[in-house]
Formats: structure tokens, sequence, C-alpha cells
């Protein structure tokens, strides 16, 4: 406990005290900062719909703290890929893996690109098979994470900026495993120096494209109507 020691002199004489630090903190108006939850994937049941983009924020370390994920009888190694190179194993996740532990992945240039991939060896169920952040690279297309900004607080992971990655890691690997609660906690990942960015979705690169092509349309039809005056 850190104590705080005050001395105050009167009549020639010393008078000594001490208050913690915490209490005299909360005399002050003051608080400890406050952990910030693990985040939840709100609409459970529901595929996330988003794909997303990850790449080194800054030139420099880039690593993860473990958030945990399925316990007894689960196993799966985790690896990522960067800017298209082969995938490289960090560790295998299973119930024996303290939460807050961190891995350190290297360093890496600013805007290098990260793909990361678990592939499952427990239970026998759906032992072999591999899930990837990008949805295009899974066999059944079916989006497998969820993205999210985390605090840190838990787990002894330190108070900062993170990318939170959740993983839905059982999602479809056969008819019987199709009632995936779609939590995305299923594997949970506190990364550092990681930025992610959304991708549209097809539908929505049509509309854009669309309001794109009105706008140009716009801007030409002005052209034309204002030469016309000229004139």
């Amino acid at each position: 406990m850190v104590v705080i020691r005050f001395q105050q002199r009167s009549n020639g004489m010393n008078f000594k005290f001490a208050l913690p630090a915490l209490a005299l903190a909360a005399a002050a108006g003051f608080t400890a900062p406050a952990s910030a939850a693990v985040p939840i994937y709100s609409p459970k049941g529901t595929e996330n719909a988003d794909s997303y983009i990850f790449s080194a924020k800054k030139s420099g370390e880039v690593g993860f703290y473990w958030l945990g994920g399925i316990s007894v009888g689960y196993t799966a190694a985790f690896s990522y890929s960067v800017n298209s190179s082969a995938f490289t194993t960090v560790f295998a996740s299973n119930f024996a893996t303290p939460k807050g532990t961190y891995f350190d992945l290297g360093d890496f240039a600013a805007g290098d690109v990260f793909v990361f991939k678990l592939t499952l060896s427990k239970p026998f169920a759906v032992a072999g098979n591999t899930i990837y952040s990008d949805p295009a690279l899974n066999d059944d297309n079916v989006q497998s994470i969820y993205v999210d900004s985390y605090g840190g607080g838990d787990f002894g992971v330190p108070l900062g900026s993170y990318t939170y990655i959740g993983f839905e890691d059982i999602m479809g690997f056969s008819d019987q495993l199709r009632s995936s609660d779609f939590d995305y906690n299923d594997d949970q990942f506190a990364f550092v120096n990681l930025s992610s960015g959304a991708v549209p979705e097809p539908a929505t690169w049509a509309l854009l494209i669309s309001g794109f092509g009105m706008v140009g349309f716009a801007l030409r039809r002005r052209k034309s109507l204002l030469s016309v005056v000229s004139a």
C-alpha cells in the first residue's frame, strides 16, 4: 500500500501522520481508473456481416494479450501471415493458457497487413478444421471474427488502447455444429499496435458505386447546362 506522510508544525512541536494514497485520492474527489469490460458481440445469434483488413499502426512491435477461449477439451493453434507470407504459429490455445498472457509477434513496418488463422486439433469432431480472419479464405465463406476496441484492465492486461478480435471457431464445421451461438468470444485476443478497417460488403459496394455514378452524372449534366447557358 502506498502511504503519503504529512508533517505539521505547531507551537514548536512536530506532528506526523499517514494516510493511504487511495483514501487521500477519494477524499480529494479522484478515483482510480476503471477497467474496460471485454467486448461482447451484441446481436448474439446473428453472423457478423463485416470484413476487416488488419495492419500495423506504426513501425514497431505488434503483439497480443490472450483473453481466453473455450475450456476443457479444446485446443487450437493460432497463426498469422504478414503481407501474404507463409503463416507463422504463435501458440496453442487451451484451458491451461493463463488469461492475460502476452505474446510478441515481432517488429513490423507501419502498414504491414496481417491475416490470422486458427487450426483446431481438439475435440475430435472439429480436429483439422482451419478458420481465418478473412472470410474469403474460409471453406464456408462464413465470417468467423468480431472486432472492437478494448481498453484493457482484465486478467492483468494494462489499461490502454487495444484492437479486440473474437473468433467464433466452431461455426459451420458440420451440420451438427451449425447451431453455434455466434458470440464471437470462443477465442479472444487484445492486439497491440494493430489497426482494423472494416471492408464494405458487396451490397454496400454496389450502393457506393451507384452513388458515385449518380454524382458523376449530375456533374456532367451541370457542366452541359453551363455550356449551353454560356453559348
